[in-house]
């Protein structure tokens, strides 16, 4: 007899789920409304069979973790299930099985259901219409499973708890089936779930039960809702209208990939977006990131840049108001660093979890400064830029005095937290960081990339210090900025691969293996001209570049591993900075060849929509990429890369100050001959309509529409 198998196991400290291939093969459908989500199966329901990720959730809770609907004793057949083009509505089409009614064997596609599941604000809503298409009398049995196991997020994701609170009777109100749990933070939480008043409930449910005319319309609506109750106040899923993006941008295109992606892509993103404390900002990723992370909200806002600059504006109002302002060991905290990740369930209460919020991440504050001067640069907004300065500044100290562990000028991280990350850059994974032999680095770490944010956060600072004025902070800045460049080309360079090391280990040990970090340093603008030829040949050979994109680990590598996380697999948006720098120094066809690969890869996804990542398996023809078998979908900087892509090769600039737009050399797929962007309008500027004709590998530019105080540049040659 075969030992069960267990659903979770330990690794490094940290708790996997292990993969069960019956949740793998099985379609999910995402929705979101303000900060609640839900994830269903392609029937539209939370199923009970097997445990998955599946349910309603809020305040990174599960409210709902079970939800089945049986007509006339069996699920229906599914006919058909999606989202539509809004990405804010479920639709499901289904038919009823075989069944008896009496002698007679009522066959399938008698009856007609259709499904329609939908968000208003955070509150869940199903309406369900059953249409009898037989020529007799049909007896219409419908009914409703229902459960709430209130597990935290994490809970779901695979950590272990000795202890959890209490699930009191579920409740019966009228027409209403209320389920509830009382947590160890003292917090009563309640799912709610409201059905027709025609309905018979039980504790596990409500029946439907009636007889359909031929041709006869039923329509019946189901409400959930969910429910924080503190000692003196009690919160309820906001109903209010989440907010959208401002711009009217509308994007048309001769190949029809390109303008489903671009398209499907800013519906994600809508949907992604968040009314936090007032500020609307980017949640990271379905299911496991739908929060406000730094790193990830502080990327997807300068992917958007320049098309949808108010959501930098929010993003760093937000991470200002979080900014840290003392040290805290269990949080990782220092004064002037930004927020890695917020959290507001019950294990964050508890403090079972550092998160609340946590600062473990190295990148997010020069990354902040890095999003505030290109912000500026797209808005010329410098009212905006002065109610930040002072976060800005304590950013750049936190940078040269507590991101700096041992006086080198790099930034480094150790994690000081008892239950923090053990690796703090936007590869966090435990393995992620390692040397040649396989074995892990350990902290204190410099990682590459990060060296390069720091080098363009104290230019970038130097910049801003000029426009406020402070023309000797700005000097001092540069003067920095220009030390730390030498020392990281003295550094990190490893002169037999003419590449760079991905990190310096606590030994002062590199870490001599070929990732795609360093492609992060031509975004920074820290690789000399006569190296980057180096590194772009490095990126693109067969080892890193997979066909559909950049891998996060070369071939080469013995931690390579093209269905890893961090170690061999590719991801758009590491794709789209390493394409963005390869643009700066003047690398388009490479650029091109990355946008391209990308493009080819979301072109086999469902519904085009680009992924967290996929597999890193070499591009063959006429085979689809292999699916990363967790990935989020949507995940926010994903949806955003193809932006900062499309921005880099129209070499398209927003010098707000001047009132210019620039295009430098323009460049499209070849496959695309014609490109229309209308409607470009933003609180800044705007609008402004383009379209882009792409003839022999040439693209020009007629403008449209513009402000007649504004003008447009196109660069040739």
């Amino acid at each position: 007899m075969l030992e069960q198998r267990p659903e979770k196991v330990k690794v490094n400290g940290e708790w996997y789920i292990l993969c069960s291939s019956v949740p793998l093969i099985t379609r999910k459908l995402t929705l979101k409304g303000n900060r609640a989500f839900l994830l269903v199966d392609a029937l539209g329901d939370v199923p009970f069979a097997y445990p998955t990720e599946l349910g309603y959730y809020w305040m990174d809770t599960r409210f709902l973790s079970g939800f089945e609907m049986y007509v006339n004793g069996a699920r229906p057949l599914l006919l058909s299930s999606g989202i539509d083009s809004s990405s804010s509505v479920i639709r499901v089409e289904m038919t009823n099985t075989d069944f008896k009614v009496g002698d007679k064997v009522v066959q399938r596609t008698s009856v007609y259901i259709g499904k329609k599941i939908f968000f208003e604000g955070d509150r869940l809503r199903l309406r369900l219409r059953v249409r009898n298409l037989a020529l007799f009398d049909l007896p219409f049995d419908l009914l409703f499973k229902v459960d709430a196991d209130f597990l935290d997020m994490f809970e779901v994701r695979g950590v272990e708890r000795e202890r959890r609170g209490e699930r009191l009777e579920p409740k019966i109100e009228g027409n209403r089936l209320i389920l509830s749990y009382r947590g160890l933070d003292g917090i009563l939480r309640r799912t709610v779930v409201e059905f027709p008043e025609s309905c018979a409930l039980f504790a596990g449910g409500a029946r439907y039960e009636t007889v359909l005319k031929p041709d006869q319309l039923l329509e019946l609506w189901v409400s959930v809702d969910a429910e924080v109750k503190e000692s003196v106040r009690t919160y309820r899923a906001s109903v209010n209208e989440k907010p959208s993006f401002k711009s009217r941008l509308s994007i048309g295109c001769s190949d029809h990939l390109l303008e489903s992606v671009l398209n499907r892509s800013l519906r994600d993103l809508d949907m992604m977006l968040t009314d936090l404390e007032g500020c609307s900002v980017p949640m990271a990723g379905i299911p496991w990131y739908c929060t406000l992370f730094g790193r990830d909200s502080l990327i997807t806002a300068y992917e958007l840049l320049p098309w949808c600059p108010e959501v930098a504006r929010d993003t760093l109002k937000i991470l200002a108001r979080y900014q840290a302002k003392d040290f805290d060991d269990f949080t990782d905290s220092e004064p002037g660093k930004i927020l890695h990740e917020i959290r507001s369930g019950e294990m964050a209460n508890l403090r079972e979890l550092p998160f609340v919020p946590y600062y473990g991440t190295a990148d997010a504050t020069p990354l902040f400064i890095i999003l505030a001067a290109e912000y500026l640069r797209c808005t010329g907004d410098l009212e905006f830029l002065k109610s930040i300065w002072e976060n800005l500044v304590d950013a750049a100290r936190w940078m040269q005095l507590y991101g700096d562990l041992n006086g080198d000028d790099f930034i480094e991280y150790k994690c000081r937290s008892p239950l923090g990350l053990r690796n703090q850059g936007w590869k966090d994974s435990h393995d992620s960081i390692h040397h040649r032999d396989g074995t892990l680095a350990e902290p204190p770490l410099a990682v590459v990339e990060i060296q390069g944010y720091k080098y363009r956060a104290l230019m970038d600072m130097a910049y801003l210090s000029g426009v406020m004025g402070l023309d000797r902070e700005g000097e001092t800045f540069k003067r920095e900025a220009l030390r730390l460049y030498r020392k990281i080309n003295e550094a990190f360079w490893m002169k037999d691969k003419k590449f760079y090391a991905l990190a310096i280990d606590r030994g002062g040990r590199l870490c001599e293996v070929v990732s795609s970090n360093p492609g992060h340093l031509l975004f920074a603008g820290a690789v000399p001209v006569e190296r980057a030829r180096w590194v772009v040949q490095r990126l693109m050979d067969s080892k890193m570049f997979s066909g559909f994109g950049i891998r996060t680990l070369s071939q080469d590598e013995v931690r390579y591993n093209p269905m890893s996380y961090h170690n061999g697999s590719v991801w758009p948006h590491d794709c789209a900075i390493i394409c963005s720098g390869m643009v700066e120094y003047r690398f388009k066809p490479e650029a091109l060849r990355v946008f391209e690969g990308i493009l080819d890869a979301v072109s086999y996804f469902d519904d085009h929509r680009v992924p967290e990542l996929f597999c890193g398996f070499p591009k063959e023809r006429n085979k689809a990429p292999v699916p990363y078998p967790v990935a989020c979908i949507p995940q926010a900087w994903s949806s955003a890369s193809v932006f900062l892509m499309l921005k880099s090769l129209l070499g398209l600039r927003v010098d707000a100050r001047n009132k210019t737009v620039c295009f430098d050399n323009p460049v499209l797929p070849e496959r695309v001959g014609e490109l229309v962007i209308e409607n470009w309008e933003t609180p800044y500027f705007g609008p402004f309509s383009f379209r882009f004709t792409n003839v022999s590998g040439r693209c020009a530019v007629e403008t449209m529409n513009k402000p007649v105080d504004w003008r447009v540049v196109v660069v040739v040659g």
